[in-house]
């Protein structure tokens, strides 16, 4: 299931245990008061969060995976970046990601079987006994901190000038982005 389209995920809502917040499907709107600019903590009550991104571009990763899942603590269901992307650059077996199931059916059926087995589920959250969340910009009213900065600045800066004389050929929407 390479991305699902807004039928299938249309399909899927008529579940009777299937809680939808934010813009979703037909002008539906329902979300925390001030999400953008405060915390939400109806999120933490929650065991999965579908992390469907907007943009399907090859390393883009927005707060729907770092702040609404991981900040929050449900398991993030992810679809937008490619998953090598996902295994990459996210701590393992901390997430679910659309490619690795047939269909939306299959998905379901997965998330139910987790929802129904603890001990299968915990496993998506062991990662948290060796990773910590840190909110690096400040999103939504929480605090700064900016120790990944630091790491960055003392690791990260290379020695040696890099400039992209071609923007185009280092990155494009068209080379790195899937339509929706």
């Amino acid at each position: 299931m390479a991305q699902l389209n807004i039928d299938k995920i249309i399909l899927c809502n008529q579940r009777d245990d299937l809680e939808i917040f934010g813009r979703c499907l037909n002008g539906n709107r329902t979300a925390c008061p001030g999400h953008f600019a405060q915390d939400c903590p109806l999120l933490s009550g929650y065991k999965f969060y579908l992390a469907f991104e907007n943009s399907n571009c090859r390393e883009y990763m927005s707060e729907k995976i770092f702040w609404n899942a991981y900040e929050k603590g449900p398991v993030p269901v992810i679809m937008g970046p490619p998953r090598d992307d996902c295994q990459r650059l996210l701590p393992p077996n901390s997430y679910l990601h659309v490619e690795d199931f047939a269909n939306p059916s299959s998905l379901a059926n997965y998330l139910q079987y987790l929802n129904r087995n603890p001990r299968e589920y915990a496993r998506l959250k062991s990662w948290r006994s060796r990773y910590r969340v840190i909110n690096e910009h400040g999103y939504f009213g929480s605090p700064s901190r900016h120790y990944c900065r630091v790491c960055q600045a003392l690791n990260y800066n290379p020695r040696t000038e890099k400039i992209y004389h071609d923007l185009e050929s280092f990155w494009s929407e068209a080379g790195d982005c899937a339509r929706h």
